[in-house]
């Protein structure tokens, strides 16, 4: 079982820690306001708040309130002519004005929609366990035969829709008439966020990042952060993570090396990106934005410091760790720390020197996430404890 999952994480590649410059373009301190969800669409950028919504026409320079003043919304979608929103005391309201007015749906007011997505014509709005589906921007609706436990997300990518759920990911391969459950390789973990790229789809699944191929469904995880990860958008060829204490991360080669974009230290729940421009949704409290054009800068960063790297032997490992770090930096505070599959710290030692051995014997058999940081760089690796 420890050399199944040992082959399985090898594929994990180390995170680079750099600067971006983000810009703090909203605050929604007051409760009343406090920001639960975010879409953009036609340059328009529409955020979902517990007093109604605010849209923002200048790339988030300044922001108006919509025709839903004080009135507390969940969730939000757009496509190229309407605006849905599901409202926090039951039931969803679309606007076909750009938000000046709305109109409440068919759908029952005693349902509350917390996800809604939207292609095209195809609208769905999900409540915590019932999926139901538009064909005609919102008009008519019905439910679908989706049964998947907790909805967390939905992804929409042509007649495919992807559901993930605290029981798994789901697709439908025929705009949701009939959906199976593919899960091989994929733990049955809580999906947070699913995103397509190309012709692969990502999940995320507490600290793991999980690809397939559309084709096969079959799943493998690709990399694991540090930290549990909140949503994902994709733009230009490139996926982007928010997390739930590390801020923001990118990668361009579908998952495989990662670099941190900043925000360090807050909960990235949302992400969304107009105009080249990625906004970040911070708990309920902030919305920065980052010029994804100052991407190039910090990507030349990244190749001065592609060289760090951690060496771990024995691995799989009984209880003597011999660790070995490639460009330590001795003049900047250096850790390692390992973590459990669960995500709880088991050890945290000082790096003094480049090479060092720990005795981990006191540390249970099972898989570990072993990470280092020196100065502004980080990288990590996967240990197979057996005793």
């Amino acid at each position: 079982m420890y050399t199944f999952f040992v082959s399985v994480f090898l594929c994990f590649i180390s995170c680079y820690s750099l600067s971006a410059q983000w810009v703090k373009c909203r605050n929604f301190q007051d409760p009343s306001s406090a920001l639960k969800d975010l879409t953009a669409i036609n340059g328009n950028i529409y955020a979902a708040t517990g007093s109604g919504v605010y849209i923002s026409n200048n790339n988030g320079n300044t922001w108006t309130e919509s025709g839903l003043k004080y009135n507390p919304v969940i969730s939000i979608a757009a496509n190229e002519q309407y605006v849905y929103v599901g409202h926090r005391d039951g039931g969803l309201s679309v606007s076909n004005n750009n938000g000046i007015t709305w109109e409440k749906s068919n759908l029952p007011d005693s349902l509350d929609f917390e996800t809604i997505a939207a292609n095209g014509k195809d609208i769905f709005a999900a409540t915590s366990t019932r999926l139901f589906h538009s064909t005609n921007n919102g008009i008519n609706w019905i439910e679908t035969n989706l049964r998947s436990g907790v909805i967390r997300c939905i992804a929409i990518n042509e007649q495919n829709i992807y559901v993930g759920s605290s029981n798994g990911f789901f697709a439908s391969t025929n705009n949701g008439i009939d959906w199976s459950k593919y899960n091989n390789g994929l733990p049955n973990h809580s999906i947070k966020s699913i995103a397509v790229l190309d012709s692969n789809i990502f999940c995320a699944a507490i600290w793991s990042v999980f690809i397939t191929n559309k084709t096969t469904l079959d799943w493998k995880v690709i990399h694991s952060f540090d930290d549990e990860i909140k949503t994902f958008v994709v733009h230009a060829n490139k996926i982007f993570a928010g997390t739930d204490y590390r801020g923001v991360f990118y990668s361009k080669d579908n998952g495989t090396t990662w670099i941190d974009l900043g925000l360090s230290g807050r909960n990235v729940r949302l992400l969304v990106v107009n105009d080249n421009t990625l906004f970040a949704g911070v708990s309920e409290d902030d919305l920065w934005k980052l010029d994804l054009n100052s991407l190039t800068s910090v990507e030349e960063q990244t190749n001065a410091h592609n060289n760090f790297d951690l060496m771990l032997s024995p691995n799989p490992n009984n209880g003597m760790l011999h660790c070995t770090l490639n460009s330590y930096q001795d003049n900047a505070p250096s850790s390692l720390e390992i973590y459990s599959m669960q995500g709880e710290k088991v050890l945290q030692q000082i790096i003094e020197q480049p090479s060092m051995t720990l005795d981990i014997s006191h540390i249970p058999t099972g898989i570990y996430y072993v990470i280092a940081h020196s100065g502004n760089q980080s990288t990590r690796q996967v240990l197979s404890l057996v005793k």
